[in-house]
């Protein structure tokens, strides 16, 4: 008997999401809008009826179903799975844990539930933290008084580890525990500092050392030299605490006169970064959702610089001064374009995300004590990245306060782009403090061979614009990050689908696959570390049919011998998720989900007649996918 795994699973109860992109979720997933085209008996709500602690809740879904859309003037599928969503989402994390583990116990026992002749005693699940930190409702709706200032991702995370160790230790003697959880620390870079790492900056163009006063690169007794510069890598770094404008001056005009006339205009933006660093204590700059009227601040222009992104949806915002006032907060925050009452409640987001990054902000020159990238990273992964027995073993590692918990409890990273993260800001990280602290990230995951997991499909949580959604999300996004790390461990989620439609010819799936999972370089696989898991893919018989056609529909080699190297190689990639609890929007149950898969009797889904050898029928395919490509993973390190 061995461990099946769920490599994509959340566990949230209904304190977790913030509660209007839950409801903004539902309202733009046309998978609901199908299920409500699915009528049911009458019968099988009354039977809930007649539970009387399930009427108010019924009621609830139906008045938000209606609001939806559709036709329907009876109950639905769409009743009864959202119904069942939230019934899970209302228990404590124990409880819920247990309910899983309960199923899987039947699950596991029944003989037929089996791969290639192999049974289970366990399913692990990575479970996946969802970063919602930094939405603020304050300056929303005054007139409620209990609008929340923020969701703290640390209270999502405290109530999973607590749940965790409650369901491990409830277990009752002889009770067998059939689910393992390790969690995945949900993370939005963008909600957190930069420690300083010197004041230096990385030349394009080379500078003329005869050009320079003595004292700026020789000892000058008893200071010492005012900077170190290396032109064979370009690094030039200021040892003073202090320049002066007339210094900068200096630099700007010590470039070789040979030097190409472009990169001594980014060399001399970089140093012009570096003075604003050197004498304001650093920039700090976070990306807008939405649009910022800047000639309404023109009293402090100054102290901030505005970058419009070229489709005008946004843009970023960088603050120069190491003090921002009451005053300029609010001044701020009141040149947000705000969205008016007709606009949908995505625009609406998107506003309240944006106030939140300008009160990010005030509190972190306010504090002066951000948490970092660096700190949290150190904190909960350290120098080498644990075991699987580790990880095991620190399940229940919780003892009630987040400050003891530290390394060897987190099994991986969850990213999730359209919660407001650029995976790859534009810019360098010398001009760029939010390039630079997903640079510190992917640099810190890929020594460490720290499994991520990203959010790769158009679905999902959404506070920005689609426009701006699309260029986040999308896996062409990550291949400047992959370039620059091509050895990070990288699970893209849900196989880069479009429009909850799996089988046609999709871009994303398309980069997805035929440029990063079989790019080859030189005869080697150009990113050997990269894979993408199948989450809330397969909920129904057609979606398997679909998920095969289109897999199908790649571009996978013109030889034969090319592309069943290229199959065989996707074989070794996919990995199976479920995305539980988000899925019981279509499954009935976590079992449901998983016994379709595993079992995959001619019943479970409609047969396609493809000859392409992308198959779920085949068993050696679903046991990669659910035993052996998770391990490698997972648990690089053993």
């Amino acid at each position: 008997m061995s461990t099946l795994f769920d490599c994509h699973f959340h566990v949230q109860n209904l304190t977790h999401p913030h509660i209007e992109a839950f409801v903004d979720r539902l309202r733009k997933d046309n998978k609901i809008l199908k299920l409500l085209e699915k009528p049911i008996s009458p019968s099988l709500i009354d039977g809930v009826l007649m539970l009387g602690p399930f009427i108010g809740i019924y009621r609830m879904v139906d008045r938000m179903l209606k609001a939806i859309g559709g036709n329907h003037t009876g109950p639905t599928e769409a009743h009864l799975r959202i119904l069942n969503l939230l019934l899970l989402m209302n228990q404590p994390i124990d409880e819920y844990l247990k309910a899983v583990n309960k199923e899987l116990d039947k699950l596991l026992q029944q003989p037929d539930f089996k791969i290639k002749g192999e049974t289970f005693e366990e399913v692990l699940v990575s479970a996946l933290i969802m970063d919602y930190t930094d939405r603020d409702y304050t300056n929303t709706w005054k007139t409620i008084a209990y609008a929340q200032e923020s969701k703290p991702v640390v209270r999502q995370t405290e109530d999973l580890l607590a749940g965790i160790k409650r369901f491990n230790d409830g277990l009752k003697a002889g009770e067998k525990r059939r689910l393992s959880v390790l969690p995945f620390l949900g993370m939005n870079p963008e909600n957190y500092g930069l420690d300083k790492e010197g004041n230096y900056v990385i030349l394009k163009a080379k500078l003329d050392k005869n050009l320079l006063p003595d004292n700026v690169l020789v000892a000058s007794p008893p200071t010492g030299p005012k900077a170190m510069y290396s032109p064979t890598t370009g690094r030039f770094e200021w040892l003073l605490d202090e320049m002066t404008e007339t210094e900068l001056e200096v630099l700007k005009n010590a470039f070789a006169a040979n030097e190409d006339a472009n990169h001594v205009a980014v060399s001399k933006q970089l140093l012009d970064d570096l003075f604003r660093q050197i004498r304001h204590g650093g920039a700090t700059s976070v990306q807008l959702l939405v649009m910022l009227a800047e000639n309404s601040l023109s009293e402090f222009k100054s102290k901030f610089e505005w970058k419009p992104a070229a489709d005008a949806k946004g843009g970023e915002f960088i603050w120069k001064t190491d003090h921002m006032s009451e005053l300029e907060r609010k001044a701020i925050i009141k040149a947000l374009k705000r969205p008016t009452d007709e606009e949908d409640l995505r625009n609406q987001s998107a506003w309240n995300y944006s106030v939140g990054r300008i009160e990010y902000i005030f509190r972190t020159l306010e504090d002066q004590k951000p948490v970092t990238i660096q700190g949290l990273l150190n904190k909960y992964f350290g120098d080498e990245h644990a075991t699987r027995a580790e990880l095991e073993k620190n399940q229940t590692a919780w003892n009630g306060s987040i400050d003891a918990i530290g390394q060897g409890v987190f099994a991986g990273i969850k990213l999730y782009p359209p919660l407001g993260f650029d995976p790859n800001p534009d810019g360098n990280i010398h001009q760029n403090s939010r390039k630079k602290k997903a640079w510190y990230l992917y640099g810190f995951c890929q020594k460490r061979k720290i499994p991520i997991t990203v959010h790769t499909s158009d679905g999902g949580f959404q506070i920005m614009s689609s426009e701006l959604h699309y260029k986040y999300t999308s896996p062409k996004r990550w291949l400047g990050v992959l370039l620059n790390f091509p050895n990070l461990y990288i699970n893209f989620a849900h196989n880069g689908v479009q429009d909850a439609v799996m089988n046609g010819p999709h871009e994303w799936k398309k980069i997805l696959f035929e440029e990063i999972i079989c790019a080859k370089e030189n005869g080697q696989w150009k990113y050997p570390n990269v894979y993408s898991d199948v989450s809330d893919l397969l909920n129904s018989e057609e979606a398997y049919k679909q998920w095969e056609e289109g897999m199908a529909a790649l571009n996978l080699g013109n030889t034969p011998a090319e592309r069943n190297e290229k199959i065989e190689r996707i074989k070794s990639r996919l990995l199976f998720g479920s995305d539980f609890m988000i899925n019981l929007r279509e499954s009935r149950s976590y079992s449901e989900y998983v016994s379709r898969f595993v079992c995959n009797k001619p019943e479970s889904y409609a047969k396609n007649t493809s000859s392409f050898p992308l198959r779920l029928s085949d068993e050696n395919l679903r046991y990669r996918m659910a035993v052996e490509n998770p391990k490698r993973f997972l648990f690089s390190n053993g």
